[in-house]
């Protein structure tokens, strides 16, 4: 068993289903949020990095991976002082975006990384969770394990 983890310093973004746009001569092109896209990014280069770092190798497409990850979200300013230092370090509930969204954004972007595994098919186990912190600690901390 392996495990490899980073930590990505920037506000969590939620997977959303890619749109169909039509160009200026009719032709169909699909088309993804460009902050998810930055994102998916973000995910692969602090992906790749610390695979780099760790001299990871990667799994067989036939080995089973497990995917920790804890998002940090940021309580929005204008939440008051009183409610604000009672939701830090809280599940983030209600927010922006589903739980198994901002998963989704992960998996994609170190599937897209080429460093870490070759497909989300791979993940067969998944412990995630959301919670409240202030704006500069927003980010995400993710560590995947090999399980054979």
């Amino acid at each position: 068993m392996t495990t490899l983890s980073f930590e990505l310093r920037c506000v969590p973004v939620a997977w959303s289903r890619t749109r169909v746009a039509t160009s200026a001569f009719g032709k169909l092109r699909f088309v993804n949020a460009t902050p998810l896209t930055d994102y998916e990014q973000q995910i692969a280069s602090a992906a790749s990095i610390a695979a780099r770092k760790a001299k990871w190798k990667m799994p067989a497409k036939d080995v089973p991976v497990s995917l920790t990850l804890l998002f940090r979200l940021p309580i929005a300013e204008s939440t008051g002082k009183r409610k604000r230092e009672a939701m830090l370090g809280k599940p983030a509930v209600p927010s922006r975006g589903d739980l198994s969204n901002y998963v989704k954004a992960v998996e994609d972007g170190i599937v897209l990384s080429g460093w870490v595994i070759h497909d989300d098919a791979q993940i067969t186990t998944i412990a995630a969770e959301k919670r409240w912190c202030e704006a500069k600690d927003a980010g995400v901390a993710v560590t995947v394990t090999t399980n054979g």
